[in-house]
């Protein structure tokens, strides 16, 4: 996989996170560390990053 790096953080819409973690499935990964709580981020936001990943992304690779 190209670039690994560069690919390695995850933003956009559902669409766009579903892609990439496609991109690293096809590439062989089969775990990813899923990070949403980032220094003065609040946990509110937190909370609502992980639901909407839980409701939008997760679903497509069950």
């Amino acid at each position: 996989m190209e670039g690994i790096k560069e690919k390695a953080l995850f933003f956009g819409s559902p669409d766009d996170i579903t892609a990439k973690i496609q991109d690293f499935s096809d590439a062989g990964y089969n775990h990813f560390v899923f990070r949403v709580q980032w220094l003065g981020l609040p946990i509110e936001k937190s909370v609502e990053i992980l639901e909407r990943f839980a409701r939008e992304v997760m679903p497509r690779f069950r």
